[in-house]
Protein backbone atom coordinates (compact mmCIF):
# COMPACT_ATOMS: atom_id res chain seq x y z
CA UNK A 1 0.00 0.00 0.00
CA UNK A 2 2.61 2.54 0.66
CA UNK A 3 4.12 1.59 -2.64
CA UNK A 4 0.87 2.28 -4.35
CA UNK A 5 0.68 5.58 -2.32
CA UNK A 6 3.84 6.70 -3.48
CA UNK A 7 3.37 5.75 -7.26
CA UNK A 8 -0.15 8.07 -6.63
CA UNK A 9 1.68 10.70 -5.31
CA UNK A 10 4.80 10.84 -8.24
CA UNK A 11 1.93 10.48 -10.87
CA UNK A 12 0.34 13.50 -9.14
CA UNK A 13 3.38 15.24 -9.15
CA UNK A 14 3.79 14.50 -12.72
CA UNK A 15 0.24 16.06 -13.64
CA UNK A 16 0.76 18.93 -11.67
CA UNK A 17 4.24 19.69 -13.17
CA UNK A 18 2.99 19.05 -16.44
CA UNK A 19 -0.59 21.47 -15.78
CA UNK A 20 1.82 24.34 -14.76
CA UNK A 21 3.84 24.01 -17.65
CA UNK A 22 1.05 23.91 -19.93
CA UNK A 23 -0.38 27.17 -17.70
CA UNK A 24 3.22 28.63 -18.38
CA UNK A 25 3.08 28.24 -22.05
CA UNK A 26 -0.02 29.75 -22.43
CA UNK A 27 0.86 32.74 -20.26
CA UNK A 28 3.76 33.33 -22.63
CA UNK A 29 1.84 32.53 -25.72
CA UNK A 30 -0.85 35.60 -24.43
CA UNK A 31 2.05 37.56 -23.73
CA UNK A 32 3.55 37.31 -27.10
CA UNK A 33 0.02 38.26 -28.54
CA UNK A 34 -0.67 41.12 -26.04
CA UNK A 35 2.80 42.14 -27.28
CA UNK A 36 2.19 42.25 -30.68
CA UNK A 37 -0.82 43.73 -30.88
CA UNK A 38 0.63 46.76 -28.85
CA UNK A 39 3.18 47.11 -31.45
CA UNK A 40 0.35 47.25 -34.13
CA UNK A 41 -1.18 49.63 -32.02
CA UNK A 42 1.98 51.79 -31.65
CA UNK A 43 3.17 51.94 -35.28
CA UNK A 44 -0.90 52.67 -36.21
CA UNK A 45 -0.58 55.89 -33.94
CA UNK A 46 2.55 57.33 -35.52
CA UNK A 47 1.40 56.86 -39.00
CA UNK A 48 -1.76 57.55 -38.78
CA UNK A 49 -2.50 59.16 -35.18
CA UNK A 50 -5.27 61.27 -36.83
CA UNK A 51 -7.48 58.24 -37.94
CA UNK A 52 -6.74 56.27 -34.44
CA UNK A 53 -7.63 59.57 -32.10
CA UNK A 54 -11.12 59.72 -33.99
CA UNK A 55 -11.86 56.38 -33.84
CA UNK A 56 -11.06 56.15 -30.45
CA UNK A 57 -13.59 58.85 -29.05
CA UNK A 58 -16.41 57.37 -31.76
CA UNK A 59 -16.31 54.04 -29.87
CA UNK A 60 -15.73 55.01 -26.54
CA UNK A 61 -18.79 57.26 -26.86
CA UNK A 62 -21.04 54.65 -28.65
CA UNK A 63 -19.96 52.30 -25.81
CA UNK A 64 -21.03 54.39 -22.84
CA UNK A 65 -23.39 57.32 -23.73
CA UNK A 66 -26.46 55.65 -25.49
CA UNK A 67 -26.94 53.20 -23.26
CA UNK A 68 -30.60 52.06 -22.09
CA UNK A 69 -32.48 54.52 -19.27
CA UNK A 70 -32.92 51.86 -15.77
CA UNK A 71 -36.70 52.08 -16.68
CA UNK A 72 -36.23 50.48 -20.15
CA UNK A 73 -34.00 48.04 -18.83
CA UNK A 74 -36.75 46.77 -15.79
CA UNK A 75 -39.74 46.96 -19.10
CA UNK A 76 -37.35 44.38 -21.10
CA UNK A 77 -36.69 42.70 -17.95
CA UNK A 78 -40.86 42.44 -17.46
CA UNK A 79 -41.41 41.68 -20.90
CA UNK A 80 -38.66 38.71 -20.36
CA UNK A 81 -40.15 37.33 -17.69
CA UNK A 82 -43.86 37.34 -18.64
CA UNK A 83 -43.24 35.57 -21.73
CA UNK A 84 -40.87 32.82 -19.99
CA UNK A 85 -44.32 32.78 -17.91
CA UNK A 86 -46.11 31.97 -21.29
CA UNK A 87 -43.88 29.09 -22.35
CA UNK A 88 -43.59 27.26 -18.68
CA UNK A 89 -45.42 23.72 -19.43
CA UNK A 90 -47.10 24.51 -16.29
CA UNK A 91 -50.94 25.24 -15.36
CA UNK A 92 -51.93 28.58 -14.83
CA UNK A 93 -53.77 27.22 -11.55
CA UNK A 94 -50.89 25.99 -10.15
CA UNK A 95 -48.44 27.32 -8.21
CA UNK A 96 -44.86 28.82 -9.18
CA UNK A 97 -42.10 26.47 -10.14
CA UNK A 98 -39.26 26.60 -7.92
CA UNK A 99 -36.94 27.01 -10.88
CA UNK A 100 -38.39 29.71 -11.75
CA UNK A 101 -38.95 31.45 -8.19
CA UNK A 102 -34.66 31.67 -7.81
CA UNK A 103 -34.76 32.96 -11.09
CA UNK A 104 -37.27 35.91 -10.31
CA UNK A 105 -35.15 36.25 -6.90
CA UNK A 106 -32.02 36.83 -8.67
CA UNK A 107 -33.66 39.38 -11.43
CA UNK A 108 -35.12 41.39 -8.50
CA UNK A 109 -31.47 41.47 -6.75
CA UNK A 110 -29.91 42.41 -10.14
CA UNK A 111 -32.22 45.04 -10.50
CA UNK A 112 -31.97 47.06 -7.71
CA UNK A 113 -28.10 46.22 -6.89
CA UNK A 114 -25.83 48.21 -4.69
CA UNK A 115 -24.52 49.96 -7.99
CA UNK A 116 -27.81 50.77 -9.44
CA UNK A 117 -28.65 52.41 -6.19
CA UNK A 118 -25.95 54.66 -6.22
CA UNK A 119 -26.23 55.23 -9.78
CA UNK A 120 -30.06 55.72 -10.59
CA UNK A 121 -31.50 56.62 -6.60
CA UNK A 122 -34.33 58.34 -7.92
CA UNK A 123 -35.04 54.87 -9.99
CA UNK A 124 -34.65 52.76 -7.15
CA UNK A 125 -36.83 55.26 -5.17
CA UNK A 126 -40.17 54.84 -7.05
CA UNK A 127 -39.92 50.86 -7.87
CA UNK A 128 -37.91 49.08 -5.63
CA UNK A 129 -40.39 48.73 -2.75
CA UNK A 130 -43.81 48.04 -5.30
CA UNK A 131 -41.52 45.80 -7.28
CA UNK A 132 -40.29 43.71 -4.64
CA UNK A 133 -43.89 43.56 -2.62
CA UNK A 134 -45.50 42.53 -6.05
CA UNK A 135 -42.32 40.13 -7.66
CA UNK A 136 -39.89 39.37 -4.65
CA UNK A 137 -40.63 35.53 -3.79
CA UNK A 138 -39.02 36.00 -0.98
CA UNK A 139 -41.84 38.82 0.31
CA UNK A 140 -45.20 37.33 1.89
CA UNK A 141 -47.08 38.79 -0.90
CA UNK A 142 -45.55 37.08 -3.80
CA UNK A 143 -48.29 35.11 -6.14
CA UNK A 144 -49.70 31.91 -5.05
CA UNK A 145 -50.09 30.66 -8.38
CA UNK A 146 -48.68 31.68 -12.56
CA UNK A 147 -52.46 32.79 -13.45
CA UNK A 148 -51.70 35.36 -10.52
CA UNK A 149 -47.94 36.21 -11.44
CA UNK A 150 -48.99 36.50 -15.10
CA UNK A 151 -51.53 39.35 -13.96
CA UNK A 152 -48.85 41.05 -11.87
CA UNK A 153 -46.75 41.20 -14.32
CA UNK A 154 -49.23 42.53 -17.45
CA UNK A 155 -49.84 44.94 -14.64
CA UNK A 156 -46.08 46.21 -14.37
CA UNK A 157 -45.90 46.08 -18.14
CA UNK A 158 -48.64 48.37 -18.81
CA UNK A 159 -46.99 50.53 -15.86
CA UNK A 160 -43.88 50.71 -17.27
CA UNK A 161 -45.03 50.94 -20.63
CA UNK A 162 -46.85 54.16 -19.96
CA UNK A 163 -43.40 55.82 -17.56
CA UNK A 164 -41.43 54.94 -20.64
CA UNK A 165 -43.65 56.43 -23.52
CA UNK A 166 -44.72 59.98 -20.77
CA UNK A 167 -41.52 60.44 -19.50
CA UNK A 168 -38.63 59.63 -21.88
CA UNK A 169 -39.15 61.54 -25.12
CA UNK A 170 -38.57 59.75 -28.80
CA UNK A 171 -36.38 61.92 -29.79
CA UNK A 172 -32.90 63.14 -27.89
CA UNK A 173 -30.44 65.58 -28.78
CA UNK A 174 -27.11 64.69 -29.79
CA UNK A 175 -25.66 67.29 -28.26
CA UNK A 176 -26.95 66.50 -24.67
CA UNK A 177 -26.34 62.64 -24.86
CA UNK A 178 -22.93 62.97 -26.03
CA UNK A 179 -21.52 66.75 -26.48
CA UNK A 180 -17.93 65.12 -27.68
CA UNK A 181 -20.09 63.82 -31.29
CA UNK A 182 -21.56 66.64 -31.40
CA UNK A 183 -18.77 69.21 -31.86
CA UNK A 184 -16.50 66.52 -33.91
CA UNK A 185 -16.49 66.65 -37.17
CA UNK A 186 -14.63 63.84 -38.36
CA UNK A 187 -12.04 63.65 -41.40
CA UNK A 188 -10.84 59.93 -42.18
CA UNK A 189 -13.58 57.88 -40.80
CA UNK A 190 -15.00 55.89 -43.22
CA UNK A 191 -19.06 55.28 -42.51
CA UNK A 192 -19.63 52.38 -40.90
CA UNK A 193 -21.11 49.11 -42.45
CA UNK A 194 -19.81 49.49 -45.77
CA UNK A 195 -17.50 46.61 -46.34
CA UNK A 196 -21.00 44.24 -45.03
CA UNK A 197 -24.32 44.36 -45.66
CA UNK A 198 -26.36 45.17 -48.99
CA UNK A 199 -24.20 48.25 -49.73
CA UNK A 200 -20.69 46.06 -49.34
CA UNK A 201 -18.30 47.52 -52.18
CA UNK A 202 -15.84 46.26 -54.25
CA UNK A 203 -13.37 49.51 -54.44
CA UNK A 204 -12.71 51.55 -51.80
CA UNK A 205 -11.96 54.17 -54.33
CA UNK A 206 -15.93 54.00 -53.51
CA UNK A 207 -16.03 54.67 -50.04
CA UNK A 208 -18.04 57.12 -48.09
CA UNK A 209 -16.03 59.23 -45.65
CA UNK A 210 -18.13 60.24 -42.99
CA UNK A 211 -18.74 63.98 -41.94
CA UNK A 212 -20.33 64.34 -38.45
CA UNK A 213 -23.35 62.43 -37.05
CA UNK A 214 -26.91 64.02 -37.24
CA UNK A 215 -27.85 66.39 -34.25
CA UNK A 216 -31.34 64.10 -33.40
CA UNK A 217 -31.33 60.58 -31.66
CA UNK A 218 -34.29 59.18 -31.86
CA UNK A 219 -35.58 56.27 -29.55
CA UNK A 220 -36.82 53.29 -31.25
CA UNK A 221 -39.16 50.89 -29.15
CA UNK A 222 -39.63 47.24 -30.17
CA UNK A 223 -41.59 44.94 -27.84
CA UNK A 224 -40.10 46.46 -24.68
CA UNK A 225 -36.84 46.86 -26.13
CA UNK A 226 -35.53 50.59 -26.88
CA UNK A 227 -32.83 51.63 -28.99
CA UNK A 228 -31.14 54.71 -29.58
CA UNK A 229 -30.86 55.12 -33.24
CA UNK A 230 -27.86 57.46 -34.95
CA UNK A 231 -28.08 59.03 -38.12
CA UNK A 232 -24.33 59.07 -39.75
CA UNK A 233 -23.55 61.67 -42.20
CA UNK A 234 -21.16 60.86 -44.96
CA UNK A 235 -19.30 63.28 -47.29
CA UNK A 236 -21.71 62.73 -50.13
CA UNK A 237 -24.68 63.91 -48.44
CA UNK A 238 -25.90 60.14 -47.92
CA UNK A 239 -27.52 59.25 -44.34
CA UNK A 240 -26.74 55.93 -42.70
CA UNK A 241 -29.34 54.90 -39.81
CA UNK A 242 -27.97 52.76 -37.09
CA UNK A 243 -29.34 51.01 -33.83
CA UNK A 244 -27.25 51.33 -30.77
CA UNK A 245 -27.65 48.20 -29.65
CA UNK A 246 -26.58 47.48 -25.91
CA UNK A 247 -26.66 44.49 -23.49
CA UNK A 248 -25.72 41.62 -25.80
CA UNK A 249 -26.83 37.85 -25.22
CA UNK A 250 -24.21 35.57 -26.51
CA UNK A 251 -26.61 34.30 -29.29
CA UNK A 252 -26.01 37.95 -30.82
CA UNK A 253 -22.43 36.35 -32.27
CA UNK A 254 -24.38 33.75 -33.48
CA UNK A 255 -27.02 35.91 -35.67
CA UNK A 256 -23.64 37.62 -36.94
CA UNK A 257 -22.41 34.22 -38.34
CA UNK A 258 -25.68 33.71 -39.89
CA UNK A 259 -25.67 37.26 -41.52
CA UNK A 260 -22.30 35.95 -43.30
CA UNK A 261 -23.93 32.81 -44.73
CA UNK A 262 -26.84 34.77 -46.04
CA UNK A 263 -24.38 36.80 -47.76
CA UNK A 264 -22.26 34.14 -49.07
CA UNK A 265 -25.50 32.53 -50.26
CA UNK A 266 -26.55 35.81 -52.27
CA UNK A 267 -23.76 35.02 -54.21
CA UNK A 268 -25.19 31.77 -55.00
CA UNK A 269 -28.53 32.81 -55.69
CA UNK A 270 -26.93 35.66 -58.13
CA UNK A 271 -25.11 33.10 -60.15
CA UNK A 272 -28.17 30.95 -60.83
CA UNK A 273 -30.12 32.19 -63.89
CA UNK A 274 -33.63 32.09 -62.06
CA UNK A 275 -33.07 33.70 -59.14
CA UNK A 276 -30.96 36.57 -60.76
CA UNK A 277 -34.03 36.87 -63.45
CA UNK A 278 -36.39 37.24 -60.47
CA UNK A 279 -33.85 39.56 -58.56
CA UNK A 280 -34.25 37.48 -55.21
CA UNK A 281 -31.68 37.58 -52.52
CA UNK A 282 -31.38 37.92 -48.82
CA UNK A 283 -31.59 41.29 -47.10
CA UNK A 284 -28.71 41.58 -45.19
CA UNK A 285 -28.23 45.08 -43.06
CA UNK A 286 -24.69 45.44 -41.52
CA UNK A 287 -24.19 45.07 -37.93
CA UNK A 288 -20.79 46.10 -36.63
CA UNK A 289 -19.42 45.19 -33.44
CA UNK A 290 -18.05 47.88 -31.39
CA UNK A 291 -17.46 46.34 -27.68
CA UNK A 292 -18.56 42.71 -26.69
CA UNK A 293 -21.56 44.18 -25.28
CA UNK A 294 -22.36 46.98 -28.06
CA UNK A 295 -22.97 46.93 -31.73
CA UNK A 296 -24.34 49.41 -34.49
CA UNK A 297 -26.93 47.64 -36.60
CA UNK A 298 -28.08 49.20 -39.98
CA UNK A 299 -31.60 50.34 -39.28
CA UNK A 300 -34.54 52.73 -41.78
CA UNK A 301 -37.22 54.52 -40.47
CA UNK A 302 -39.35 52.26 -42.41
CA UNK A 303 -38.61 49.34 -40.70
CA UNK A 304 -41.34 47.69 -38.29
CA UNK A 305 -41.94 44.13 -37.48
CA UNK A 306 -44.91 41.51 -37.86
CA UNK A 307 -46.09 41.82 -34.28
CA UNK A 308 -46.27 45.70 -34.44
CA UNK A 309 -48.88 45.06 -36.83
CA UNK A 310 -51.27 42.97 -34.57
CA UNK A 311 -50.33 45.43 -31.99
CA UNK A 312 -51.64 48.50 -33.34
CA UNK A 313 -54.77 46.53 -34.41
CA UNK A 314 -55.26 45.82 -30.32
CA UNK A 315 -54.47 49.03 -29.62
CA UNK A 316 -56.86 50.89 -32.22
CA UNK A 317 -60.22 48.09 -30.64
CA UNK A 318 -58.58 48.41 -27.19
CA UNK A 319 -57.60 44.68 -26.95
CA UNK A 320 -55.06 43.29 -24.82
CA UNK A 321 -52.47 42.17 -26.88
CA UNK A 322 -51.47 39.22 -25.29
CA UNK A 323 -55.14 37.89 -24.68
CA UNK A 324 -54.60 35.27 -26.96
CA UNK A 325 -51.49 33.66 -25.52
CA UNK A 326 -53.20 33.80 -21.96
CA UNK A 327 -56.48 32.18 -23.45
CA UNK A 328 -54.65 29.28 -25.06
CA UNK A 329 -52.79 28.57 -21.85
CA UNK A 330 -55.60 28.68 -19.65
CA UNK A 331 -57.42 26.59 -21.90
CA UNK A 332 -54.80 23.83 -21.58
CA UNK A 333 -54.97 23.49 -17.67
CA UNK A 334 -57.00 20.05 -18.26
CA UNK A 335 -54.42 18.95 -20.79
CA UNK A 336 -51.28 20.14 -17.94
CA UNK A 337 -52.64 18.58 -15.51
CA UNK A 338 -53.88 15.30 -16.51
CA UNK A 339 -57.56 15.59 -16.66
CA UNK A 340 -57.60 15.24 -20.29
CA UNK A 341 -55.46 12.22 -21.28
CA UNK A 342 -54.50 10.67 -24.54
CA UNK A 343 -52.75 12.06 -27.63
CA UNK A 344 -56.43 12.55 -29.35
CA UNK A 345 -58.18 14.34 -26.90
CA UNK A 346 -55.40 16.96 -26.22
CA UNK A 347 -55.12 17.68 -30.16
CA UNK A 348 -59.26 18.34 -29.84
CA UNK A 349 -58.44 20.84 -26.89
CA UNK A 350 -55.72 22.53 -28.76
CA UNK A 351 -57.83 22.86 -31.83
CA UNK A 352 -60.82 23.98 -29.87
CA UNK A 353 -58.94 26.63 -28.42
CA UNK A 354 -56.92 27.66 -31.29
CA UNK A 355 -60.71 28.14 -33.63
CA UNK A 356 -62.39 30.10 -30.63
CA UNK A 357 -59.42 32.44 -30.50
CA UNK A 358 -59.43 33.00 -34.59
CA UNK A 359 -63.11 33.51 -34.75
CA UNK A 360 -63.24 35.78 -31.68
CA UNK A 361 -59.79 37.93 -31.20
CA UNK A 362 -57.37 37.03 -34.02
CA UNK A 363 -58.88 37.88 -37.69
CA UNK A 364 -57.27 36.63 -40.81
CA UNK A 365 -57.67 40.53 -42.00
CA UNK A 366 -55.37 42.12 -39.83
CA UNK A 367 -52.03 42.60 -41.89
CA UNK A 368 -53.96 43.16 -44.92
CA UNK A 369 -56.22 46.22 -43.10
CA UNK A 370 -52.75 47.85 -42.15
CA UNK A 371 -50.90 46.95 -45.43
CA UNK A 372 -53.70 48.84 -47.57
CA UNK A 373 -53.74 52.18 -45.07
CA UNK A 374 -50.14 52.22 -45.05
CA UNK A 375 -49.65 52.19 -49.13
CA UNK A 376 -50.48 54.87 -50.98
CA UNK A 377 -51.52 53.43 -54.35
CA UNK A 378 -52.88 49.86 -56.02
CA UNK A 379 -49.56 49.62 -57.89
CA UNK A 380 -47.67 50.22 -54.46
CA UNK A 381 -49.75 47.39 -52.55
CA UNK A 382 -49.09 44.89 -55.89
CA UNK A 383 -45.21 45.83 -55.73
CA UNK A 384 -44.58 45.42 -51.90
CA UNK A 385 -47.08 42.26 -51.89
CA UNK A 386 -44.94 40.57 -54.67
CA UNK A 387 -41.59 41.39 -52.88
CA UNK A 388 -42.91 40.48 -49.57
CA UNK A 389 -43.92 37.24 -50.84
CA UNK A 390 -40.41 36.37 -52.36
CA UNK A 391 -38.68 37.12 -49.35
CA UNK A 392 -40.73 35.62 -46.98
CA UNK A 393 -40.16 32.58 -49.11
CA UNK A 394 -36.81 32.55 -48.89
CA UNK A 395 -36.77 33.02 -45.15
CA UNK A 396 -38.87 30.24 -44.98
CA UNK A 397 -37.15 28.11 -47.27
CA UNK A 398 -33.80 28.84 -45.04
CA UNK A 399 -35.35 28.21 -41.51
CA UNK A 400 -37.05 24.80 -42.91
CA UNK A 401 -33.41 23.92 -44.08
CA UNK A 402 -31.12 24.94 -41.69
CA UNK A 403 -34.69 23.62 -38.72
CA UNK A 404 -34.72 27.39 -37.50
CA UNK A 405 -37.60 27.61 -35.44
CA UNK A 406 -39.40 30.31 -32.92
CA UNK A 407 -40.58 32.18 -36.24
CA UNK A 408 -43.02 34.88 -33.61
CA UNK A 409 -44.43 37.95 -34.94
CA UNK A 410 -42.03 40.32 -32.71
CA UNK A 411 -38.95 38.36 -34.61
CA UNK A 412 -40.00 38.81 -38.70
CA UNK A 413 -38.83 42.69 -39.34
CA UNK A 414 -39.45 43.88 -42.45
CA UNK A 415 -39.81 47.09 -44.47
CA UNK A 416 -43.18 49.37 -45.25
CA UNK A 417 -41.80 51.03 -48.38
CA UNK A 418 -39.63 48.09 -50.43
CA UNK A 419 -41.22 44.79 -48.97
CA UNK A 420 -37.51 43.15 -47.65
CA UNK A 421 -37.19 40.88 -44.68
CA UNK A 422 -35.12 40.48 -42.35
CA UNK A 423 -35.35 38.09 -39.52
CA UNK A 424 -34.32 38.67 -35.54
CA UNK A 425 -32.39 36.18 -33.59
CA UNK A 426 -32.34 34.32 -36.54
CA UNK A 427 -29.56 31.67 -35.34
CA UNK A 428 -30.39 27.31 -34.78
CA UNK A 429 -30.85 26.51 -30.87
CA UNK A 430 -28.62 23.20 -29.97
CA UNK A 431 -29.63 20.71 -27.07
CA UNK A 432 -27.44 19.97 -24.30
CA UNK A 433 -25.95 17.12 -26.47
CA UNK A 434 -24.79 19.82 -28.99
CA UNK A 435 -27.65 18.82 -31.79
CA UNK A 436 -29.70 21.37 -33.31
CA UNK A 437 -33.06 21.28 -31.48
CA UNK A 438 -36.19 21.98 -33.18
CA UNK A 439 -39.47 21.06 -31.88
CA UNK A 440 -42.26 22.78 -33.96
CA UNK A 441 -45.16 20.55 -35.83
CA UNK A 442 -44.31 23.25 -38.59
CA UNK A 443 -41.44 23.63 -41.20
CA UNK A 444 -41.88 27.53 -41.39
CA UNK A 445 -44.33 29.98 -40.37
CA UNK A 446 -47.05 30.79 -43.24
CA UNK A 447 -50.37 31.82 -41.32
CA UNK A 448 -53.84 32.84 -41.65
CA UNK A 449 -53.00 36.94 -41.93
CA UNK A 450 -50.14 36.05 -44.37
CA UNK A 451 -52.01 33.45 -46.73
CA UNK A 452 -54.86 36.51 -47.03
CA UNK A 453 -52.47 38.92 -47.91
CA UNK A 454 -51.09 36.90 -50.27
CA UNK A 455 -53.57 35.27 -51.49
CA UNK A 456 -54.18 31.67 -52.66
CA UNK A 457 -53.03 33.43 -56.24
CA UNK A 458 -49.57 34.48 -54.57
CA UNK A 459 -48.91 31.45 -52.53
CA UNK A 460 -49.13 29.48 -55.24
CA UNK A 461 -46.86 31.52 -57.53
CA UNK A 462 -44.34 33.62 -56.01
CA UNK A 463 -44.17 32.40 -52.87
CA UNK A 464 -43.42 28.60 -54.57
CA UNK A 465 -41.75 30.25 -57.66
CA UNK A 466 -39.46 31.73 -55.35
CA UNK A 467 -38.56 28.67 -53.47
CA UNK A 468 -38.40 26.44 -56.58
CA UNK A 469 -36.23 28.95 -57.90
CA UNK A 470 -33.74 29.40 -55.00
CA UNK A 471 -33.55 25.65 -54.18
CA UNK A 472 -31.18 24.35 -57.44
CA UNK A 473 -28.89 27.92 -56.37
CA UNK A 474 -28.19 26.21 -53.14
CA UNK A 475 -27.60 23.32 -54.29
CA UNK A 476 -25.56 23.48 -56.68
CA UNK A 477 -24.04 27.24 -55.94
Amino acid sequence: QGAQGAQKAVAQAQSDKSAAQQAAQAAQEATIAFDAAKEVMERLRHKHGHLVTELEVLLSELGARFASSPEERLLVVVYTLLHRCYKYPTATTAEVPMSFRKELTGVCRACFSADTSTKHADFVAEYKSDYERDLDPEQPTFPKTLAELIDRLKRWKRALQSDVEDRLPTTLRLEDESPALRGMRFVEVEVPGQYSGDTELTSTDRLVKLERIGADVHVVRRHGSSYRCLTFLGTDGSEWRFLVQTSLTPAARGEERMLQLLRSLNASLGHHIETRRRGLCYYTPAVVPVWPQVRLMEDDAAHGTYGEVYEVNCARYGREADLPITLFKTALNDAVTGKVAGAEAVLDLRLKAYSDITQHHVTENIFSQFMYKTLPTGSHLWTFKRQLCQQLALSCFISALLRIGGRTPAKILFAKNTGRVFMLDFHPAFDSKGMVEFVEPVPFRLTRNLHTFFTPFGVKGDFVAAMAAGAPAWGAP
